[in-house]
């Protein structure tokens, strides 16, 4: 008895592989996006996951009418939400640029306007660089 051919569709391409890795990616990504969510709260909104599936057909044989089925699943899971450090550009040494951030502490404020501290936190008078908190 001969093999049945069938008209291609989305379940009949490897074997139904691709249908079920697709099932599985998106369940992952499910799963993915809701706990990103459950973490950031409302700096999540409009936090996205995709999935892509893509199927190329590819002639192999054109005079003879073959052809390739070419899949790939693309999956991308949120990402870390975007962070901002201020920083300010000094030179470290003779023509050495370097960008200064705080420690510890992120603040939108300017770092030219920021209190300086020493490195345990205490606040040093900018104008004597005394250290003011004991």
């Amino acid at each position: 008895m001969g093999v049945k051919f069938e008209p291609l569709s989305i379940e009949l391409i490897e074997e139904g592989r691709l249908l079920a890795d697709a099932d599985r990616e998106l369940a992952n990504l499910q799963a993915a996006m809701v706990r990103f969510c459950r973490k950031h709260g409302e700096a999540a909104v409009k936090a996205k996951a995709k999935l892509t599936i893509s199927v190329e057909l590819v002639a192999t044989n054109p005079k003879d009418g073959d052809f390739a089925i070419v899949t790939r699943l693309t999956a991308s899971q949120p990402c870390r939400l975007a962070g901002v450090s201020a920083a300010s550009a000094d030179l470290k040494d003779a023509d050495e640029g370097v960008l200064y951030v705080r420690r510890s502490g992120s603040s939108k404020a300017p770092p030219q306007q920021m209190v300086l501290t020493t490195e345990d936190g205490r606040r040093v008078d900018t104008a004597t660089g005394e250290v003011l908190d004991e």
